[in-house]
């Protein structure tokens, strides 16, 4: 994964099934979830990238963060990745 991928940010999980309602066959679609800490439950600020298609925003990653790839069937693969020295690490 290149750092020069750009993202738009998804907020929440209506965000999510609305884009995969709309998508179009054959467009992969991969989300980033960065985690962050709330005293209740875990919240995520939701990025993703169609591989077709360039979008505004950049997703700033600063620590560890989910990606998240839908196909068809729905969620196809949950990986952990992590920006180290500028490259992001999928493990």
């Amino acid at each position: 994964m290149k750092n020069e991928y750009k993202y738009l940010i998804l907020n929440n999980l209506y965000e999510i099934q609305k884009l995969q309602n709309s998508k179009k066959q054959g467009v992969e679609i991969d989300f980033l979830a960065k985690r962050t800490n709330k005293t209740y439950k875990d919240t995520y600020n939701l990025c993703y990238q169609a591989k077709r298609n360039t979008f505004i925003n950049m997703c700033k990653i600063k620590e560890r963060v989910i990606l998240v790839s839908f196909t068809k069937r729905g969620l196809d693969r949950i990986k952990w990745i992590r920006k180290q020295n500028n490259q992001f690490i999928i493990y």
